[in-house]
């Protein structure tokens, strides 16, 4: 995953416990133990998610 991919968020409490979509913004490839949260913009604001709830929406859905 890079930044401008759109992805699938699994329900958290701070985004109304459903499933939400967003668009990364910062995305450490580097970090393999997943310890560094993904930046994301979710419903018009930003916010960290850990890595082990985001998906990819679709292969090849990166926005510029």
């Amino acid at each position: 995953m890079k930044p401008g991919d759109l992805v699938k968020i699994s329900p958290r409490p701070f985004l109304g416990r459903r499933e939400t979509i967003g668009m990364i913004i910062e995305y450490d490839d580097t970090d393999y133990a997943d310890l560094i949260p993904a930046k994301i913009a979710v419903q018009g604001k930003i916010t960290y998610v850990g890595k082990e709830y985001i998906k990819p929406l679709k292969k090849n859905t990166h926005v510029s």
